[in-house]
């Protein structure tokens, strides 16, 4: 079990290879599109954090026969009729994919339940997928007009349609999709900037009738999908912490394999390299409609950048990371268009300039990011809270290898939602994380 407090000391060397945890947004697509498939789908290389086990634990709850070992999957799929009432409302903890993805299926599927989650997960926002149901036929119900979880569902039949939405994001697309994929006919989604694509490769993967052209997509149904063998790459997002400290130490080399390098999930790579950061990637491949590599991480003295416009949907799970990266950096960084960090599972951009500021450099939070004074040298370094949240644990804790006293961690086990392997790893490339 993690511990409540962790501390992460400074350390002289980088060096080592990694396999990261499955990428965390494919797990989720896996364990919910392997569920719509007639047949038997086998699920390889999953993430094992409590977000991906909340979402095996509700599709069971729906009647999916599901087997969860470790990092495998084995589901035997009835299709889009194997699904059942459950006896009492689904709890997908602190999961927000698990509990707006999981929507789309319950509508589609015509079940009437209620689906909740900790207290984090009450507090963000759900109005983004309640009012895109409601115009497919489906009732919504729960605070706040069904702004905010609790939400209750109940729909007798998808319809489908056009849906333009105002805001990007993947995780809606993705659950009109998945509702869309029970409905007859052609389901349409239209977003502002381009968002991670998983949903649709592995839809396309798996056999449906769906054609993306942006900024549409438009997926055919009902869903007609087959059995299966699916692998998942390594996360990138998790990649991010493993490479966070490397470019500050010479001499230091950390070789990440099996890397998701789907081109939505590849900003924060693009952002090093405006700061100046030596990486390359090699044994490039498809796995099952993603692409996949070897990412290797060196030293290089970096410099601030800009974040904003289409780069932070690219980035918006890796900016914590990047924001304490840029504060030892030379020169200012500037990231706007993320106001989108304020309803993650904490309030991310008031927590990194806090953090940023405590650990002894120097930040501004405005409305939509943050304005980041790099000291151009290490961090001092100190205690943060993490609020709950784990990509800023997870942030800290790899920063701390690169200051001058260590980083202590309060609340530190919220790592484990979707990374509880990271000490173990960061500690065999030489991080002392204790």
């Amino acid at each position: 079990m993690l511990k409540a407090k962790l501390k992460s000391l400074p350390v002289e060397r980088m060096r080592g290879e990694v396999r990261p945890p499955g990428d965390k947004s494919i797990s989720h697509r896996a364990l919910i599109l392997g569920s719509l498939c007639q047949g038997r789908v086998e699920i390889s290389g999953l993430a094992q954090g409590a977000d991906v086990r909340a979402t095996a634990w509700c599709l069971a709850r729906l009647g999916v026969d599901l087997q969860l070992d470790g990092c495998d999957a084995l589901i035997n799929g009835q299709g889009l009729g194997g699904f059942r009432q459950p006896d009492s409302a689904l709890d997908c903890g602190n999961s927000g994919t698990t509990l707006r993805l999981l929507s789309g299926l319950v509508a589609g599927a015509r079940i009437t339940t209620t689906l909740g989650g900790d207290k984090s997960l009450q507090k963000r926002p759900m109005g983004r997928i309640s009012a895109p149901l409601r115009k497919m036929g489906a009732l919504i119900g729960g605070p706040q007009d069904g702004t905010r979880a609790p939400l209750y569902i109940e729909c007798r039949g998808v319809r489908p349609r056009l849906h333009r939405l105002e805001i990007a994001s993947a995780q809606v697309k993705s659950m009109i999709l998945i509702a869309g994929g029970f409905a007859h006919g052609l389901t349409q989604v239209e977003e502002p900037a381009p968002t991670r694509d998983h949903t649709e490769r592995m839809l396309c993967f798996l056999g449906a009738d769906l054609c993306t052209e942006f900024p549409r997509v438009s997926l055919r149904g009902p869903l007609d999908l087959g059995p299966a063998a699916l692998r998942v790459p390594g996360d990138p997002s998790s990649a991010a912490f493993l490479c966070a400290a490397a470019p500050f130490i010479r001499r230091s080399r950390v070789v990440v394999r099996d890397l998701c390098l789907n081109p939505t999930r590849t900003g924060f790579l693009e952002v090093l390299r405006n700061m100046g950061a030596r990486f390359e990637t090699q044994n490039l491949r498809d796995v099952d409609g993603e692409p996949v590599g070897d990412l290797v991480m060196r030293y290089g003295a970096l410099r601030g950048c800009t974040i904003l416009g289409r780069l932070v949907p690219r980035t918006i799970d890796e900016l914590v990371v990047l924001a304490l990266i840029a504060s030892m950096a030379r020169g200012e960084t500037v990231i706007k268009d993320a106001a989108e960090l304020r309803h993650k599972e904490s309030d991310r951009i008031a927590g990194t300039v806090d953090a940023i500021n405590a650990l002894g450099g120097s930040a501004e939070a405005t409305d939509d990011g943050m304005l980041i004074h790099g000291l151009d040298g290490p961090l001092l370094g100190g205690t943060i809270r993490s609020r709950g949240d784990h990509r800023l644990a997870l942030a800290a804790l790899a920063i701390g290898a690169v200051t001058q006293r260590g980083v202590s961690v309060e609340g530190a086990e919220a790592i484990a939602v979707s990374y509880p392997e990271f000490v173990q790893q960061f500690n065999s490339l030489g991080g002392s994380i204790q």
